[in-house]
């Protein structure tokens, strides 16, 4: 039998998801059922519940570097802002 947790970074996003020989007792692992869906970046709200980000739109061949770079701190700022009202108890 194995069992199948999420680990989760300081901003309880998933970082993995892994199937273990043994049950752990961390904090940072959470025992998932077989049947959830859970994905690397997925966040956890505290209560059981998860939410997963919108996705990253990649961007169009051939569009300069400084675009792309520019595309990808839009992003994380978009993350930050989410992850921050999650951790707030906001939806």
């Amino acid at each position: 039998m194995s069992f199948k947790y999420a680990q989760l970074g300081a901003d309880n996003a998933v970082i993995s998801v892994s199937y273990l020989a043994e049950e752990v007792q961390r904090d940072d692992m959470i025992l998932l059922e077989e049947s959830d869906d859970v994905q690397p970046l997925d966040v956890y709200n505290g209560d059981g519940s998860w939410t997963r980000p919108d996705p990253i739109v990649e961007p169009e061949p051939g569009i300069p570097t400084s675009e792309r770079i520019a595309h990808l701190e839009f992003a994380i700022v978009a993350l930050m802002d989410t992850i921050a009202t999650l951790q707030q108890g906001g939806e």
